[in-house]
């Protein structure tokens, strides 16, 4: 993991067991029991057994909110609640339950660089497209979506063609051809490479790959146009787990809604992300 996504996650976890301790004192009441046995399901259907950090699991009632990863708050009426699941990056294996949607007060989910196979529960994922759950693991764990490609080659302009590869954990790419500029008349271009685990903030490839399936991506044409000179072709590649991809190309801005806003959500977390290392080559770097 690289050394910027350890220090977010110890940042989150640091800050979330503080707020645990501060609001739950020793003697209060357990969580509701539906909320404990939607746990147990979790850690049993998990291989729990070999989690890289078990401490405290299925443990005895009332101590649901000391297990490793558990955070806690209040709901309501005054009971302690499960808010939070941290559990990145430890060898969790197997499908997550349906019971899962029994933790009412879920707000963060975090499951990325684990091995888990199936489906997410469709209330989590409501919980997901609504705002209401912050999910980390979708992409890499749950879709069969392992990298995301936009290409864009303007056909008119010099220094205006770009490339972006998200790719299920990283590294993910940015290749752009830029134009030298050293004097007025300088016609001289180069090509910038941008690359790193940390290429984009971890949550944004779940958000992008499930935006692609919502909005029914693979149903799409494979190529749309119009007749006008002096447009803009923009590719979106979808690379899928057994190795199909779907490709749509998108020659002056004739698609749909649908790949625009993809398009655009590509290219809006790229372009604003902070990245491991950047070199410059005169030639373009497949």
């Amino acid at each position: 993991m690289s050394t910027v996504r350890g220090v977010i996650v110890f940042v989150l976890l640091l800050g979330s067991s503080q707020a645990r301790t501060q609001q739950l004192p020793s003697g209060s009441d357990t969580v509701p029991e539906s909320e404990r046995q939607a746990l147990l399901q979790l850690f049993n259907t998990t291989n729990g057994h070999q989690w890289v950090d078990r401490t405290g699991w299925a443990g005895p009632a009332g101590t649901e909110c000391e297990w490793f990863g558990v955070i806690c708050g209040y709901s309501s009426d005054g009971r302690p609640t499960v808010h939070g699941l941290f559990l990145g990056e430890n060898g969790l294996t197997g499908t997550l339950p349906e019971s899962l949607a029994d933790l009412a007060n879920l707000s963060e989910l975090l499951l990325y660089r684990n091995r888990l196979t199936g489906s997410v529960p469709k209330a989590l994922l409501q919980r997901f497209d609504e705002g209401y759950l912050r999910f980390l693991g979708y992409a890499g764990q749950f879709s069969p979506i392992v990298e995301v490609d936009l290409n864009v080659r303007p056909s008119g302009v010099i220094c205006g063609d770009y490339e972006i590869k998200l790719v299920v954990d990283g590294p993910d790419t940015l290749s752009r051809k830029v134009c030298r500029n050293a004097t007025q008349r300088d016609r001289a271009t180069f090509w910038e490479h941008s690359s790193g685990d940390v290429g984009v903030y971890a949550g944004d490839l779940d958000r992008i790959a499930r935006l692609i399936e919502t909005l029914d991506f693979a149903k799409l044409a494979g190529s749309y146009s119009r007749n006008v000179t002096h447009g803009t072709f923009e590719a979106v590649i979808v690379i899928y787990r057994d190795g199909t991809k779907k490709t749509v190309v998108d020659y002056a801005e004739s698609a749909p809604a649908p790949v625009w806003l993809i398009k655009r959500a590509i290219a809006g977390v790229v372009f604003n992300a902070v990245w491991e290392k950047t070199k410059r080559s005169s030639i373009r770097i497949e």
